[in-house]
């Protein structure tokens, strides 16, 4: 029998009582439901440190801090301050040096994700996993290893969000003057693609100074160089991956595609598909 057809048999003081015992129950069934949103597969609680000044925000619980973290993609933490409502997210992108201790009073959760492979020599940085690795290699043996350990060579789409990550990683090894990075014009006459398909234009931020060169005609792939893209022809170079849960499929159809033009590259004879060696050693032809 519902609430409504019984209460007129109830004394005012048991119908307060069970409406009472109803809203405490709907409460504490919202409040589990919603919560688990924080503390399941989704977050963990951590002391992580933070940036106080970083995306600083108002939100009225830790789920309400965690959906605005959730907004962005790159977002990895949040802390949330349950008595001044403040809230705190962390998307990598400040620089270091300001990081302090995590506010006092703010609980700090870190977005669970799929681990790196430190055995393999990935590094975390903010929300991708990469590694650097000094083995000189061709570009298409390079993309193709990438692949095989889930990943891809490194995108430097954007300064503001793709350099940071790679200024904290390659100062940690000893690297030589080029490095590949995910992109190349293989059979497409100049038009530079990333890795997961999106276009590289001439005309971007990522290019050094005067560059896509085109040195000989023969400058199809990308390096990078003082944290800049600089178009070169094939030779063994050191690459760098960044690993993706997401887009392995892509890179894997795209690694088929790159393997299939240096073929047929191959086939006609082009001298710099093939490796010449880890000489190591910086040519005129790769500027």
């Amino acid at each position: 029998m519902s609430l409504t057809a019984t209460s007129h048999l109830l004394t005012t003081s048991q119908r307060l009582a069970m409406l009472t015992a109803l809203l405490v129950a709907i409460l504490c069934q919202q409040h589990v439901h919603t919560w688990s949103v924080t503390t399941s597969g989704q977050w963990e609680r951590s002391g992580s440190h933070i940036l106080p000044t970083t995306n600083q925000i108002r939100a009225r619980s830790p789920v309400h801090c965690a959906s605005f973290c959730l907004q962005n993609a790159r977002c990895f933490r949040f802390c949330h301050h349950t008595v001044s409502l403040d809230c705190f997210v962390d998307d990598g992108m400040t620089p270091p040096s300001g990081q302090v201790s995590s506010v006092e009073g703010a609980v700090c959760y870190d977005k669970i994700k799929k681990n790196c492979w430190a055995s393999a020599g990935f590094t975390m940085l903010g929300l991708r996993c990469a590694k650097l690795n000094s083995t000189l290699a061709t570009y298409s043996s390079a993309t193709q290893q990438c692949a095989l350990e889930g990943g891809h060579l490194y995108h430097l789409k954007t300064l503001a969000l793709d350099e940071p990550p790679l200024r904290s990683l390659v100062p940690l090894n000893p690297v030589p003057k080029y490095t590949w990075l995910g992109a190349d014009a293989i059979g497409r006459h100049r038009q530079f693609t990333w890795t997961d398909g999106s276009p590289l234009p001439a005309v971007s931020e990522i290019w050094s100074a005067y560059e896509p060169f085109n040195y000989d005609g023969l400058e199809d792939c990308l390096s990078l160089v003082n944290y800049r893209g600089n178009d070169i022809r094939y030779k063994p170079r050191p690459w760098l991956p960044s690993f993706s849960a997401t887009d392995q499929s892509t890179v894997v159809t795209h690694v088929r595609s790159v393997l299939d033009r240096v073929t047929s590259l191959q086939g006609e004879g082009r001298r710099d598909v093939q490796s010449i060696g880890p000489t190591g050693v910086d040519s005129p032809l790769d500027n």
